[in-house]
C-alpha cells in the first residue's frame, strides 16, 4: 500500500529529473529515444511474465488462462492443473459490459463527495503547479533543463513523506467509506 502511494505520486516528480539530465547531456530527442526504449522493455516484460487477472477469464485464480491470455512463460510457472471431471457441464461465461455512468452517482453521495472533492482540488492543484513549473523556471530564473527538473525533487520527496505519515490513516478512512456506503444500499 506504501510504496502505490508514493510511487504513483513521486512518479510525476522523477521523469523531470530524468528528463532534464537527457535533454541537459544528449539533447531533448533523447526523451523520447529514453520512453521508445523503457516503454518497449515494459512491453516485453508485460508480455512475458504477466499472468491474467481478470475475473472473468481465470475467475478467483483456480482456472488456469488460455490462449491469447496465456503468457510466454506460463506453463514454466503454472501449478499442475487439475481435470474437471467430464460429467460435469461447464458454466459459458457470460460477457459483462460495465457501464460508467452508473458510478457517477457515487460522486454525490454525502459520505464519499466528503472525501472525494477535496482531495480532487488539492490534487488539481498539484497537477496544475507540475504542469507549469518547469516553463516558469526556465523563463523567470533562467535555468538550464537540468536545473528545471530538480526543481520537482521536493514535490517527490513530500509525496513520500505524505504517505509514509498518512498513507495507512487514508487507508482506513477509504475502508471505513465503503463500509458506510455498503450499509446505505
Amino acid at each position: 500500500m506504501l510504496s502505490n502511494l508514493s510511487s504513483t505520486n513521486t512518479a510525476p516528480s522523477v521523469g523531470p529529473i530524468l528528463g532534464g539530465a537527457l535533454a541537459a547531456c544528449k539533447g531533448w530527442r533523447w526523451i523520447f529515444w529514453f520512453l521508445t526504449i523503457a516503454s518497449g522493455v515494459c512491453l516485453i516484460f508485460v508480455t512475458l511474465f504477466l499472468p491474467e487477472t481478470a475475473r472473468n477469464v481465470v475467475s478467483n485464480g483456480s482456472v488456469p488462462a488460455t490462449g491469447v491470455h496465456k503468457t510466454v512463460f506460463s506453463p514454466l510457472t503454472a501449478p499442475p492443473s487439475q481435470e474437471r471431471p467430464t460429467d460435469q457441464p461447464t458454466v459459458a461465461r457470460r460477457w459483462y459490459l460495465p457501464k460508467p455512468l452508473n458510478c457517477i452517482y457515487l460522486l454525490f453521495h454525502r459520505n464519499a463527495s466528503a472525501i472525494i472533492f477535496p482531495f480532487g482540488l488539492f490534487y488539481m492543484t498539484y497537477s496544475c503547479i507540475q504542469a507549469s513549473l518547469s516553463s516558469l523556471f526556465l523563463q523567470l530564473y533562467r535555468f538550464n533543463e537540468l536545473q528545471s527538473g530538480l526543481v520537482y525533487l521536493p514535490f517527490g520527496v513530500g509525496c513520500v513523506f505524505s504517505a509514509i505519515l498518512v498513507g495507512k490513516d487514508s487507508f482506513r478512512l477509504l475502508k471505513a467509506l465503503a463500509l458506510s456506503l455498503t450499509r446505505v444500499e
